[in-house]
């Protein structure tokens, strides 16, 4: 057989297996999107979330600063370093 026809087998073979191998994100179930809006603001962004499902980003006033924001059951806490002139938050690690 030549060296050829052995490299595609392997390659057709690994492609076979590869296809019959489940896919991680079907394994995970349906995925849920929800809309982040912080109330009044110009802008939201979301940028973390944690295993407790708090998200973290920012959001643009109508003023345009820049402020760090928390999502937390619902509810939107505003993350603000004191002294600066923008804040965002990237990431969060569960509690």
């Amino acid at each position: 057989m030549k060296p050829r026809n052995i490299i595609v087998r392997v390659l057709a073979g690994a492609a076979l297996l590869l296809s019959l191998s489940p896919c991680p994100a079907s394994a995970a179930g349906p995925f849920t999107f929800t809309t982040i809006d912080v109330p009044g603001a110009a802008e939201t962004g979301a940028a973390g979330i944690n295993g407790a499902g708090q998200i973290v980003g920012g959001y643009t006033d109508a003023g345009g600063i820049g402020h760090g924001s928390l999502l937390d059951k619902g509810s939107f806490t505003t993350v603000d370093v004191p002294g600066a002139t923008a804040t965002g938050a990237g990431g969060i690690i569960s509690p």
